[in-house]
Protein backbone atom coordinates (compact mmCIF):
# COMPACT_ATOMS: atom_id res chain seq x y z
CA UNK A 1 0.00 0.00 0.00
CA UNK A 2 1.20 3.02 -0.73
CA UNK A 3 2.49 5.72 1.91
CA UNK A 4 2.04 8.86 -0.04
CA UNK A 5 -1.98 7.33 -1.01
CA UNK A 6 -2.71 6.57 2.67
CA UNK A 7 -2.38 10.05 4.30
CA UNK A 8 -3.53 12.01 1.58
CA UNK A 9 -6.89 10.15 2.16
CA UNK A 10 -6.88 10.07 5.87
CA UNK A 11 -7.73 6.36 5.71
CA UNK A 12 -4.64 5.07 7.22
CA UNK A 13 -3.32 6.92 9.90
CA UNK A 14 -1.30 3.94 11.26
CA UNK A 15 1.11 4.26 8.36
CA UNK A 16 1.92 8.04 9.21
CA UNK A 17 4.47 7.39 12.26
CA UNK A 18 6.42 5.49 9.38
CA UNK A 19 6.41 8.13 6.64
CA UNK A 20 9.83 9.66 5.78
CA UNK A 21 10.39 13.10 6.29
CA UNK A 22 11.02 13.09 2.33
CA UNK A 23 7.36 11.34 2.00
CA UNK A 24 5.50 13.09 4.53
CA UNK A 25 6.67 16.97 2.72
CA UNK A 26 5.75 15.51 -0.63
CA UNK A 27 2.02 13.78 0.84
CA UNK A 28 1.29 17.63 2.37
CA UNK A 29 1.88 19.21 -1.02
CA UNK A 30 -0.24 16.58 -2.97
CA UNK A 31 -3.00 17.06 -0.10
CA UNK A 32 -3.15 20.98 -0.15
CA UNK A 33 -2.52 20.69 -4.18
CA UNK A 34 -5.57 18.88 -4.60
CA UNK A 35 -7.85 20.84 -2.37
CA UNK A 36 -7.13 23.67 -4.75
CA UNK A 37 -6.84 22.20 -8.09
CA UNK A 38 -10.30 19.89 -7.68
CA UNK A 39 -12.11 23.56 -7.35
CA UNK A 40 -10.90 23.88 -10.87
CA UNK A 41 -12.93 21.27 -12.86
CA UNK A 42 -16.26 20.79 -13.31
CA UNK A 43 -18.24 18.13 -11.79
CA UNK A 44 -21.09 16.08 -12.80
CA UNK A 45 -24.22 17.19 -10.72
CA UNK A 46 -25.46 13.79 -10.58
CA UNK A 47 -24.01 13.09 -7.35
CA UNK A 48 -21.05 10.92 -8.63
CA UNK A 49 -18.42 13.60 -6.82
CA UNK A 50 -20.58 15.07 -3.86
CA UNK A 51 -18.97 17.00 -1.09
CA UNK A 52 -18.95 16.19 2.39
CA UNK A 53 -21.98 18.69 3.14
CA UNK A 54 -24.34 17.16 0.92
CA UNK A 55 -25.09 14.43 2.65
CA UNK A 56 -29.09 14.14 1.24
CA UNK A 57 -29.40 10.93 -1.03
CA UNK A 58 -31.90 13.41 -3.10
CA UNK A 59 -30.53 16.50 -3.50
CA UNK A 60 -28.41 15.40 -6.32
CA UNK A 61 -31.58 14.61 -8.21
CA UNK A 62 -33.40 17.38 -7.16
CA UNK A 63 -30.63 19.35 -9.04
CA UNK A 64 -30.39 17.94 -12.40
CA UNK A 65 -34.75 17.69 -12.25
CA UNK A 66 -34.46 21.92 -11.55
CA UNK A 67 -31.87 21.87 -14.50
CA UNK A 68 -33.99 19.57 -16.69
CA UNK A 69 -37.68 21.69 -16.18
CA UNK A 70 -35.79 25.01 -16.62
CA UNK A 71 -34.39 23.94 -19.68
CA UNK A 72 -37.92 22.92 -20.96
CA UNK A 73 -39.35 26.27 -19.89
CA UNK A 74 -37.41 27.40 -22.79
CA UNK A 75 -38.85 25.37 -25.32
CA UNK A 76 -39.36 21.06 -25.71
CA UNK A 77 -36.24 19.62 -26.36
CA UNK A 78 -34.85 15.41 -26.69
CA UNK A 79 -32.27 14.16 -24.53
CA UNK A 80 -29.54 14.58 -26.80
CA UNK A 81 -30.37 18.20 -27.54
CA UNK A 82 -31.19 18.80 -23.79
CA UNK A 83 -27.49 18.03 -22.38
CA UNK A 84 -26.17 20.29 -25.32
CA UNK A 85 -28.28 23.01 -24.21
CA UNK A 86 -27.50 22.59 -20.87
CA UNK A 87 -23.81 22.12 -21.18
CA UNK A 88 -23.92 25.32 -23.65
CA UNK A 89 -25.43 27.68 -20.90
CA UNK A 90 -24.42 26.24 -17.74
CA UNK A 91 -21.55 24.11 -18.84
CA UNK A 92 -18.82 26.61 -17.16
CA UNK A 93 -19.46 25.18 -13.82
CA UNK A 94 -21.25 21.79 -14.17
CA UNK A 95 -21.65 18.98 -16.71
CA UNK A 96 -24.32 16.41 -16.96
CA UNK A 97 -23.88 12.98 -18.02
CA UNK A 98 -26.44 11.30 -19.97
CA UNK A 99 -25.76 8.26 -17.14
CA UNK A 100 -28.16 11.25 -15.06
CA UNK A 101 -29.92 12.85 -17.44
CA UNK A 102 -31.81 9.67 -18.88
CA UNK A 103 -33.12 8.73 -15.32
CA UNK A 104 -33.93 12.38 -14.66
CA UNK A 105 -36.52 12.26 -17.86
CA UNK A 106 -37.89 8.76 -16.94
CA UNK A 107 -38.50 10.00 -13.23
CA UNK A 108 -39.56 13.99 -14.48
CA UNK A 109 -42.19 11.53 -16.68
CA UNK A 110 -43.24 8.90 -13.99
CA UNK A 111 -44.74 12.33 -12.02
CA UNK A 112 -46.44 13.90 -15.14
CA UNK A 113 -43.84 16.61 -14.42
CA UNK A 114 -42.80 16.71 -18.29
CA UNK A 115 -44.47 14.49 -21.55
CA UNK A 116 -43.25 13.37 -24.42
CA UNK A 117 -44.53 15.60 -27.42
CA UNK A 118 -43.70 14.12 -30.22
CA UNK A 119 -40.73 12.23 -32.16
CA UNK A 120 -37.88 12.69 -34.27
CA UNK A 121 -37.01 10.67 -36.66
CA UNK A 122 -33.57 9.96 -37.56
CA UNK A 123 -31.65 6.94 -39.27
CA UNK A 124 -31.20 4.54 -36.76
CA UNK A 125 -33.99 5.55 -33.90
CA UNK A 126 -36.50 7.88 -33.18
CA UNK A 127 -36.06 10.77 -30.37
CA UNK A 128 -38.60 11.67 -28.12
CA UNK A 129 -39.17 15.17 -27.71
CA UNK A 130 -40.65 16.36 -24.13
CA UNK A 131 -42.00 19.50 -22.92
CA UNK A 132 -42.84 20.45 -19.61
CA UNK A 133 -46.44 19.84 -18.18
CA UNK A 134 -48.76 22.74 -15.90
CA UNK A 135 -47.56 20.33 -13.16
CA UNK A 136 -44.09 20.51 -14.03
CA UNK A 137 -44.49 24.02 -14.07
CA UNK A 138 -45.22 23.73 -10.27
CA UNK A 139 -42.41 21.44 -9.70
CA UNK A 140 -39.77 23.93 -11.20
CA UNK A 141 -41.09 26.49 -9.24
CA UNK A 142 -41.16 25.16 -5.65
CA UNK A 143 -37.63 23.23 -6.61
CA UNK A 144 -36.56 27.05 -7.22
CA UNK A 145 -38.01 28.99 -4.57
CA UNK A 146 -38.07 26.44 -1.58
CA UNK A 147 -34.79 27.11 0.88
CA UNK A 148 -33.35 23.45 0.00
CA UNK A 149 -30.33 22.36 2.01
CA UNK A 150 -27.26 23.99 3.15
CA UNK A 151 -25.38 22.87 0.23
CA UNK A 152 -27.82 25.06 -1.81
CA UNK A 153 -26.08 28.10 -0.49
CA UNK A 154 -22.24 26.79 0.17
CA UNK A 155 -22.22 25.19 -2.91
CA UNK A 156 -21.16 26.82 -5.73
CA UNK A 157 -22.29 24.88 -8.36
CA UNK A 158 -25.89 24.48 -6.95
CA UNK A 159 -26.31 27.86 -5.88
CA UNK A 160 -25.33 29.19 -9.71
CA UNK A 161 -27.22 26.26 -11.18
CA UNK A 162 -30.51 28.00 -9.32
CA UNK A 163 -29.19 31.47 -9.94
CA UNK A 164 -29.11 30.74 -13.99
CA UNK A 165 -33.07 30.57 -13.05
CA UNK A 166 -33.22 33.59 -11.33
CA UNK A 167 -35.42 35.66 -13.60
CA UNK A 168 -38.27 33.49 -12.70
CA UNK A 169 -38.41 33.72 -8.78
CA UNK A 170 -40.10 36.73 -7.01
CA UNK A 171 -37.33 39.29 -5.38
CA UNK A 172 -37.83 38.42 -2.16
CA UNK A 173 -36.77 35.19 -2.53
CA UNK A 174 -33.80 35.91 -4.69
CA UNK A 175 -32.09 38.43 -1.91
CA UNK A 176 -32.60 35.72 0.95
CA UNK A 177 -30.62 33.83 -1.48
CA UNK A 178 -27.96 36.51 -2.26
CA UNK A 179 -27.84 37.75 1.18
CA UNK A 180 -26.87 34.08 2.84
CA UNK A 181 -24.99 33.33 -0.22
CA UNK A 182 -22.72 36.29 0.54
CA UNK A 183 -22.69 35.57 4.53
CA UNK A 184 -21.29 32.37 3.61
CA UNK A 185 -18.46 33.56 1.46
CA UNK A 186 -18.06 36.52 4.30
CA UNK A 187 -17.58 33.46 6.68
CA UNK A 188 -14.90 31.59 4.31
CA UNK A 189 -12.81 35.24 3.70
CA UNK A 190 -12.69 35.40 7.26
CA UNK A 191 -11.49 32.11 7.88
CA UNK A 192 -8.83 32.04 5.02
CA UNK A 193 -7.26 35.48 6.04
CA UNK A 194 -6.77 34.22 9.82
CA UNK A 195 -5.61 30.57 8.66
CA UNK A 196 -3.39 31.81 6.02
CA UNK A 197 -1.82 34.54 7.37
CA UNK A 198 -1.47 34.53 11.35
CA UNK A 199 -0.95 31.80 14.18
CA UNK A 200 1.52 29.72 15.13
CA UNK A 201 1.14 27.77 11.55
CA UNK A 202 1.44 30.85 9.70
CA UNK A 203 2.24 29.85 6.09
CA UNK A 204 5.53 30.61 4.74
CA UNK A 205 5.90 28.32 1.09
CA UNK A 206 5.45 31.45 -1.12
CA UNK A 207 3.70 29.27 -3.75
CA UNK A 208 0.46 27.89 -1.22
CA UNK A 209 0.55 31.81 -0.14
CA UNK A 210 0.38 33.00 -3.49
CA UNK A 211 -2.65 30.67 -3.97
CA UNK A 212 -4.15 30.85 -0.92
CA UNK A 213 -3.63 35.03 -1.59
CA UNK A 214 -5.51 34.27 -5.18
CA UNK A 215 -8.98 32.29 -3.53
CA UNK A 216 -8.94 35.38 -0.95
CA UNK A 217 -9.02 37.52 -4.10
CA UNK A 218 -11.34 35.48 -6.10
CA UNK A 219 -13.80 35.43 -2.33
CA UNK A 220 -13.45 39.33 -2.09
CA UNK A 221 -14.62 39.64 -5.96
CA UNK A 222 -17.90 37.42 -5.68
CA UNK A 223 -18.40 39.15 -2.44
CA UNK A 224 -18.68 42.78 -4.11
CA UNK A 225 -20.49 41.57 -7.21
CA UNK A 226 -23.22 39.56 -4.50
CA UNK A 227 -23.34 42.67 -2.62
CA UNK A 228 -24.50 44.99 -6.08
CA UNK A 229 -26.90 42.21 -6.98
CA UNK A 230 -28.61 42.35 -3.35
CA UNK A 231 -28.67 46.26 -3.91
CA UNK A 232 -30.10 46.19 -7.15
CA UNK A 233 -32.92 43.46 -5.70
CA UNK A 234 -33.12 46.02 -2.70
CA UNK A 235 -34.00 48.88 -5.36
CA UNK A 236 -36.58 46.74 -7.06
CA UNK A 237 -38.54 46.08 -3.92
CA UNK A 238 -38.05 49.79 -2.57
CA UNK A 239 -39.65 50.09 -6.37
CA UNK A 240 -42.48 48.04 -5.97
CA UNK A 241 -43.10 49.35 -2.29
CA UNK A 242 -43.67 52.88 -3.62
CA UNK A 243 -45.72 51.91 -6.45
CA UNK A 244 -48.16 49.62 -4.52
CA UNK A 245 -48.47 52.41 -1.67
CA UNK A 246 -49.12 55.01 -4.75
CA UNK A 247 -51.63 53.15 -6.34
CA UNK A 248 -53.28 52.21 -3.07
CA UNK A 249 -53.50 55.87 -2.45
CA UNK A 250 -54.87 56.07 -5.92
CA UNK A 251 -57.33 54.08 -5.58
CA UNK A 252 -58.38 55.52 -2.26
CA UNK A 253 -58.87 59.21 -3.75
CA UNK A 254 -60.48 56.95 -6.37
CA UNK A 255 -63.29 55.62 -3.94
CA UNK A 256 -63.48 59.33 -2.17
CA UNK A 257 -64.64 60.59 -5.38
CA UNK A 258 -66.86 57.96 -5.81
CA UNK A 259 -68.57 58.03 -2.59
CA UNK A 260 -68.76 61.67 -2.85
CA UNK A 261 -70.87 61.37 -6.19
CA UNK A 262 -72.88 58.79 -5.09
CA UNK A 263 -73.88 60.62 -1.98
CA UNK A 264 -74.87 64.08 -4.32
CA UNK A 265 -76.91 61.28 -6.42
CA UNK A 266 -79.24 60.58 -3.09
CA UNK A 267 -79.98 64.34 -2.87
CA UNK A 268 -81.89 64.58 -6.45
CA UNK A 269 -85.08 63.72 -7.03
CA UNK A 270 -86.29 61.26 -10.46
CA UNK A 271 -88.10 63.90 -12.34
CA UNK A 272 -91.48 62.51 -13.12
CA UNK A 273 -93.14 61.41 -16.68
CA UNK A 274 -95.68 63.63 -17.26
Amino acid sequence: MDPIGCWVNVNCQDLTPVLSLTALRAATIMNISFRYISTIYKRDISGVNRREDDNTEGDAGKVVELAILGALKERPMHGYELKKRLSGTLGHFWSLSFGSLYPALKRLEQGKAIEKAYAVKEKTRNRYVYRITPQGEKLFSRLLSEPGTKADITDSDRFNLRMAFFRYMEPETRLWLLERRRAYLQDRLDEMKRSGWSGKEKETDKYRLGLTRHRIEITESDIDWLTDLIEGEKGQLAKKSRNGAARKKTRRKEGDALGMMLEGQEGEVMPSKV
